[in-house]
C-alpha cells in the first residue's frame, strides 16, 4: 500500500498525539492534527489529505459528523470515525455522512490499520466504479448524438431521394414499355439499367426507413 497522508481530528491533545505516532510508526504521513470542526474542514481543503481519521466530539459548536458532512460533500475523502461514543443514537448520526469505518475508543492499532486498510480499498474501487459510470455516461450521449444524425440522415434519404426516385421508376418503366420494337437492344438495356438501379435506390430508402423505426422504438 502506497504511503498514506492521513489528517488527524481529536479534541484530546494526548489522544492525538499517541494517534499522531501510531501512524508514523506505520509508515503513513500525518498532515495535520486539529481539534475543531471547522479546522479539520479548512486543513482538509488545503492538504487534502487520502483520509481523515474523525472523533465525534470535538471543541467548539461543530461536532465531528457534521465536518465530516462537509469534507465528504465537498472533496469525496473517505472518513474513519474514532469515538467513545457507541449509543444507537449517535452511530444513527454518524451513518448520515456516509463514513468508511466506525471504531469505538479504547481500540487495539491493528484494529485501527485494519479499517484504514479496508476503507482506502472501498474508497479505490468506488472510484473505479465512479469512472467507468462516466465512461458508460460519455458512450451513451455519443450513441445518442450519433443516433439523431443518423436519424437525420435517414430523414433527408426517404424525402429527398423518394419522390424523384417514384418518378422517375413509372417513366422508366413507360419509356420500356413504349420503346419496345423500335429502338435498338443496347438502348433499351440502359432503360432497363436505369429501372434496375432505381429499384435498388428504393430498397435501400425502405431498409433505412426499416432501421429508423427499429432505432425509434423503446428498449
Amino acid at each position: 500500500m502506497d504511503k498514506l497522508r492521513i489528517l488527524v481530528v481529536e479534541d484530546e491533545s494526548i489522544s492525538a498525539m499517541r494517534l499522531k505516532k501510531q501512524i508514523e510508526n506505520h509508515g503513513f504521513e500525518v498532515v495535520g492534527t486539529v481539534a475543531y470542526g471547522q479546522e479539520a474542514i479548512t486543513l482538509s481543503q488545503s492538504t487534502n489529505p487520502d483520509l481523515v481519521l474523525m472523533d465525534i466530539q470535538l471543541k467548539g459548536d461543530m461536532t465531528g459528523i457534521e465536518a465530516a458532512k462537509q469534507i465528504w460533500k465537498k472533496q469525496d475523502i473517505p472518513i474513519i470515525f474514532l469515538t467513545a461514543y457507541s449509543d444507537s443514537d449517535t452511530m444513527d448520526q454518524a451513518k448520515l455522512s456516509d463514513p468508511y469505518g466506525y471504531i469505538i475508543k479504547p481500540y487495539e492499532v491493528q484494529q485501527l490499520f485494519c479499517n484504514v486498510e479496508v476503507a482506502m480499498h472501498k474508497h479505490r474501487i468506488t472510484l473505479e466504479l465512479k469512472k467507468a459510470q462516466e465512461e458508460v455516461a460519455k458512450k451513451n450521449k455519443h450513441l445518442e448524438i450519433t443516433n439523431e444524425l443518423l436519424a437525420k440522415y435517414i430523414d433527408i434519404a426517404h424525402h429527398e431521394l423518394r419522390e424523384p426516385i417514384c418518378v422517375i421508376l413509372p417513366y422508366t418503366e413507360m419509356l420500356i414499355e413504349d420503346c419496345k420494337g423500335w429502338i435498338e437492344s443496347a438502348q433499351l438495356n440502359y432503360l432497363e439499367g436505369i429501372k434496375k438501379h432505381g429499384l435498388q435506390i428504393n430498397s435501400v430508402i425502405d431498409r433505412l426507413t426499416d432501421i429508423k423505426k427499429e432505432a425509434d422504438q423503446p428498449q
